[in-house]
């Protein structure tokens, strides 16, 4: 996976906060629609953000054998 920009990356970080927000502020049994996809938006952000971490950390492994 191509590795995400600096500014890239606080963006993902500030639009996962914000939906972390949103997410309280949406009452799942009264906008479950709204809340699920709220929620997928979150994980997909989070998913991103793990992504990333993942090859970081690769990067440092394979350094440190080499």
């Amino acid at each position: 996976m191509a590795e995400i920009r600096r500014e890239d990356r606080e963006r993902i970080e500030y639009v996962s906060a914000m939906l972390v927000e949103l997410l309280r502020m949406t009452d799942a049994n009264r906008f479950p629609v709204l809340s699920y996809f709220i929620e997928m938006a979150c994980l997909e952000a989070r998913q991103l953000q793990d992504n990333e971490d993942a090859s970081n950390d690769r990067g440092k492994k394979r350094d440190a054998v080499a």
